[in-house]
């Protein structure tokens, strides 16, 4: 324990607490309480980051779990957060040094790819969904989920942290239409497709509304 005597009254002041409960703020503000992953907000200062200093460009990969809302109604949200800890661990598994994994909330995680490491980022996406695909053994239960991953990588598909985070999501919503379970890298189009999906949903809404 550290402590420092202050003033000629030898007045005692013990800083350790204080220094923890610091410490404690500052790694709630940017990792997952549940994984110990970086969280939205870590993950976004570091993409906004690499798109600055990464004169290679930088991927995003965007991935959520197969059927994990079924697995949580089912088996319970326990052994839910025990299997995003146990992808958490597959994950990592799976990166190369410089690659930068976030759990950006519910089932979804990022993954933010270095420029050295930009030209494998196929070979990776395909070992996490073989990773990912393998039976998880939690609480005696045979736990089988699935990942979905959309990708996309600056210059090419944005130079924001908010461009690449929307056209990877685009491409993962492309990705579990074809079938989950599979990689799509975002195309130029996918935007107008779903904005013509949405406003179909508001039209087919509001018509049942009217009966």
């Amino acid at each position: 324990m550290y402590r420092s005597t202050l003033g000629k009254n030898g007045i005692v002041t013990d800083i350790t607490a204080q220094r923890l409960a610091e410490e404690k703020v500052r790694y709630m503000a940017h990792y997952d309480s549940l994984t110990g992953l970086p969280n939205r907000f870590l993950f976004n200062e570091s993409l906004d980051h690499a798109l600055k200093a990464e004169a290679r460009g930088a991927g995003l990969m965007y991935l959520d779990l197969d059927h994990f809302k079924s697995i949580n109604d089912t088996l319970g949200h326990p052994i839910g957060d025990k299997l995003l800890n146990a992808v958490a661990l597959r994950l990592e598994a799976c990166v190369r040094t410089g690659d930068l994994i976030a759990r950006l909330g519910g089932d979804e995680f990022a993954i933010l790819v270095g420029g050295e490491n930009l030209k494998a980022i196929d070979q990776l996406a395909s070992r996490i969904i073989e990773a990912v695909g393998l039976p998880f053994l939690i609480d005696g239960y045979e736990v089988m989920t699935g990942a979905s991953i959309g990708i996309a990588y600056s210059p090419d598909h944005g130079s924001t942290p908010e461009q690449l985070l929307k056209n990877a999501d685009l491409a993962l919503y492309a990705a579990k239409a074809q079938g989950r379970s599979r990689f799509i890298r975002f195309e130029s189009g996918m935007d107008s497709i779903a904005e013509t999906r949405r406003e179909l949903e508001l039209d087919l809404r509001s018509a049942l509304t009217r009966d």
